[in-house]
């Protein structure tokens, strides 16, 4: 079987689900998009609306999860969170961003939980 960008994005976002919902999160949205812009899972955490995005890095390469997160890739996430909250007309209501790594090693996953990351 042939993969591609889109299939193994689907099987990790899957793992940070499952992991999130383990935590007891409820899902609300996978895969919103807009023009310019892609909001992975949103989520409720208890009074919060979640924003998560999910990355994943191969245990081999030279970086770390974490700092996959461009400042551009933050700024189009801001912006998407921002319609994504008006159009649902929940502009009042406490939210966060939280991200998800996840690192593959030997056929292995390891799963990095961020919680209120800065989109600034």
């Amino acid at each position: 079987m042939i993969w591609n960008k889109r299939d193994s994005g689907n099987l990790y976002e899957t793992k940070a689900l499952n992991f999130l919902e383990d935590k007891g999160f409820i899902l609300l949205e996978r895969n919103f998009y807009i023009k310019g812009g892609e909001l992975d899972l949103i989520m409720r955490d208890q009074d919060f609306i979640v924003f998560v995005e999910v990355r994943s890095l191969k245990f081999n390469e030279d970086r770390d999860i974490y700092s996959t997160l461009s400042s551009s890739k933050k700024k189009n996430l801001s912006k998407t969170i921002n319609h994504w909250l008006y159009k649902n007309k929940m502009q009042d209501c406490p939210w966060r961003f939280d991200y998800v790594g996840v690192t593959i090693k030997e056929g292995e996953y390891s799963i990095e939980h961020f919680e209120f990351v800065s989109l600034n």
